[in-house]
């Protein structure tokens, strides 16, 4: 399957994989690097372009590590809520495989209400039990 990490890596992206990054280095305002640690061991990357991607929870978390002192680091955080679908099937099935779950999630319930007659999606949400399997099922 092509993913960008596929394309970064053809134009000359380096990866480590299993690094706990401690801080990001900054120079005269910009960031110039990681500090961190992979299999017990310091390890210092200096790069041109720093892109923090932790995540909601741990990219502010290593940006104050950093010692950056802006006061909107870490605001704003809101959790979405989250409705589960899940069932039990007689064969194996990989979720983590395939398109992203979210994505198709959105298109197979939308063609679900449909096939009711003219129900609209927040009216008819509740009453989805079966086919919510069917949907998750449908989508790994």
């Amino acid at each position: 399957m092509m993913t960008f990490l596929h394309d970064a890596k053809n134009h000359g992206a380096q990866f480590m994989q299993d690094t706990f990054v401690e801080r990001v280095l900054v120079h005269k305002g910009k960031a110039v690097g990681v500090v961190g640690y992979q299999d017990g061991r310091k390890v210092t990357v200096n790069a041109g372009k720093v892109i923090v991607a932790a995540g909601s929870i741990h990219s502010p978390a290593l940006l104050k590590r950093s010692g950056l002192q802006n006061k909107n680091i870490g605001r704003n955080l809101h959790l979405h809520p989250v409705c589960y679908a899940f069932g039990k099937f007689d064969e194996q099935i990989d979720c983590y495989q395939g398109s992203i779950m979210t994505a198709v999630s959105e298109k197979e319930f939308s063609m679900a209400t449909k096939k009711r007659s003219g129900s609209t999606m927040s009216n008819d949400f509740h009453n989805l039990d079966d086919e919510c399997v069917n949907i998750a099922h449908d989508c790994c």
